[in-house]
């Protein structure tokens, strides 16, 4: 599977919007609680088809935080304007403003752990 493929098949739902670097200004300014997902080659990162099945269910999780994943095209330069240095990753935001990078797959209790910080 490719990288294209595999996040026409996250975002098949319509609830995740794949965004570039305006439309992720936009859309986390417009979020108290945000989430942007960052995946990388598949055949490098396999933990990427992981947090493919698993975010959809922090999501479920979390119904107040708001989510929207990287285009490929400009992920490499969000990724640095955001701090990522592993694939795949999730920057977790509150008020537009980034909190927290969680990198590479974890245990449930991890992200609702981190995730759950940005609610206090």
């Amino acid at each position: 599977m490719t990288l294209n493929e595999l996040i026409e098949r996250v975002c098949a739902s319509g609830a995740l919007p794949v965004l570039d670097g305006e439309g992720v200004a936009e859309f986390l300014s417009q979020q108290e609680f945000g989430a942007l997902c960052f995946f990388n080659d598949p055949k490098l990162y396999p933990e990427n088809f992981d947090l493919a099945v698993v975010l959809p269910e922090l999501l479920k999780g979390f119904p107040n935080l708001r989510a929207a994943v990287a285009a490929p095209a400009q992920a490499a330069a969000l990724a640095r304007d955001y701090g990522v240095a592993v694939y795949p990753a999730l920057v977790l935001f509150k008020d537009g403003e980034p909190r927290d990078v969680v990198a590479r797959i974890q245990a449930w209790s991890e992200y609702r752990e981190r995730i759950g910080r940005l609610f206090l």
